[in-house]
């Protein structure tokens, strides 16, 4: 009895990175398929799979390939089912999705609220494919207000940080945000050095 064969994927977040689970089964076969892997040409092994029996005898084989999609970014992945019943082996491909670096820039906004004036410093790292990662390297006295923020667009991802304290908090020190992606080999440091004010 041929199987069915079926492949599909999906993708989860994990400890903020980005996996891909390929699913490739062969359902209802007798005696069961056999599956096995190719990625980048080469076999992929230790891959779990699993086996159901039917009441009716035939068997359902189902193989996840899962792995961090920076891993294989960009390349195809091939599930290859073997059954007595084909003339040859069937192949099924899936392309991992590829990542898109982000456009990374740091503004400086001024405010006046009450007679006190305020700076925002606003940290965006713009549409990357995944998300990016934005945190602060702030001084001790550090006691400004921090938000964040992340908008989809066309399975892209702009992320937006800012950072809002007293003008007066932070005279003469480094507002520092650090932007991590995959496609960056290293992080992305943008340094924002505030003035000292004279006093008379």
């Amino acid at each position: 009895v041929p199987p069915d064969v079926y492949i599909s994927s999906s993708a989860q977040t994990e400890n903020e990175d980005e996996h891909q689970s390929i699913e490739c089964a062969a359902f209802n076969s007798k005696p069961a398929a056999n599956i096995s892997w190719v990625v980048s040409g080469l076999i992929a092994e230790s891959i779990k799979q699993t086996t159901n029996k039917h009441l009716n005898g035939t068997l359902t084989q189902k193989s996840v390939y899962r792995f961090p999609t920076y891993l294989h970014e960009g390349k195809d992945i091939t599930c290859m089912v073997d059954h007595p019943a084909f003339t040859e082996v069937k192949t099924m491909m899936i392309q991992v999705p590829s990542y898109t670096v982000p456009n990374t820039t740091v503004q400086i906004y001024t405010t006046n609220e009450n007679e006190t004036e305020y700076k925002t410093i606003e940290c965006t790292a713009a549409k990357g494919k995944p998300a990016a990662k934005i945190t602060w390297v702030l001084p001790e006295n550090k006691s400004g207000e921090i938000n964040y923020g992340i908008t989809a667009d066309n399975g892209t991802k702009t992320v937006t940080s800012t950072y809002r304290f007293p003008t007066h908090l932070h005279e003469g020190q480094n507002i520092t945000c650090v932007i991590e992606h995959p496609k960056l080999s290293i992080k992305d440091v943008k340094t924002v050095s505030l003035p000292a004010y004279c006093k008379y």
